[in-house]
Formats: C-alpha cells, sequence, structure tokens
C-alpha cells in the first residue's frame, strides 16, 4: 500500500513539473508566424558581418543616451528568440564588448520578414550596459528605465 502511494506522489510530482515546463516563453507565439531560431541568429550574424566589414572592423552604434557613435566588437549571442505578436517582428539579444572602454554592451536586433521570405532587420537597440538596463520589456513592450 505504501508503494503504491509512493508511486502515485511520485507520478503527481513528475506530471506538475512536466507541465510547469511546457508552457510558451513569454513573448514567443509560436505557428505560422514563428520562425526557426537559427534563421534569425543567422540574419542577425549576416548583418553584424557585413556591417563591420563597412566599417572598418567595427560594429559602429550610437548612442542616444551618450550622444556618441560606440566602437563595438561582437562577442556572442543570447539564448532566447521572442516573437512579438503585435509588432509582426522577432528579436534577440546579443553582447558586444566596447572597444574604448571594455564595457559590456547588451544590444537587442529587431528583424521582420520581407516579401522575399528572408529576415530584415528593422532595429537596433542597446538594452543593457555593463548588466543595467536601460529597459525592460513589459508584456511585449519597451517600457525605459529611470
Amino acid at each position: 500500500m505504501k508503494q503504491r502511494v509512493l508511486i502515485f506522489i511520485l507520478s503527481l510530482f513528475i506530471l506538475s513539473v512536466t507541465y510547469a515546463f511546457a508552457g510558451e516563453h513569454p513573448g514567443e507565439h509560436p505557428g505560422e508566424e514563428w520562425v526557426e531560431k537559427d534563421r534569425v541568429k543567422e540574419a542577425i550574424k549576416d548583418y553584424i558581418e557585413k556591417d563591420t566589414a563597412l566599417k572598418g572592423g567595427y560594429f559602429l552604434l550610437w548612442d542616444d543616451k551618450e550622444g556618441r557613435t560606440l566602437r563595438l566588437k561582437f562577442s556572442k549571442f543570447h539564448k532566447k528568440v521572442r516573437y512579438i505578436k503585435d509588432e509582426g517582428a522577432y528579436f534577440m539579444c546579443t553582447d558586444f564588448i566596447s572597444v574604448d572602454d571594455r564595457r559590456l554592451i547588451d544590444v537587442d536586433f529587431w528583424l521582420k520578414p520581407a516579401e522575399d521570405g528572408t529576415l530584415r532587420v528593422t532595429a537596433i537597440k542597446i538594452h543593457k550596459v555593463n548588466n543595467f538596463p536601460r529597459f525592460i520589456y513589459e508584456k511585449d513592450r519597451i517600457k525605459p528605465v529611470e
């Protein structure tokens, strides 16, 4: 009897853990609009490589807050791709290192599908500087951090 109760409790635990991790990530809405993460990542990678080649080996990004152009070197992609249904756009975070002062710059790339089916970068936003956010995403909307 004790063994049956233990098996029952263990089964409930496994089901609850499975259910908890099965939900969508916020901002992701799989379906017809959803594209593979690798396609988003590849489109951003191509954009960075082409832009860097045109600009002397640096990714140059205007910083509205500081009023200057940052010279950046690509570091890495973050793991998640998000889809903002209201915008019809995907975004993915990346990390760059500022060449001039070695700060970590978290840059978000926004992409939308073009008529030919490719993904095009439509916006680039500085999300964080040295892990301090300039804005947050709240219900798929950008909210400035003050």
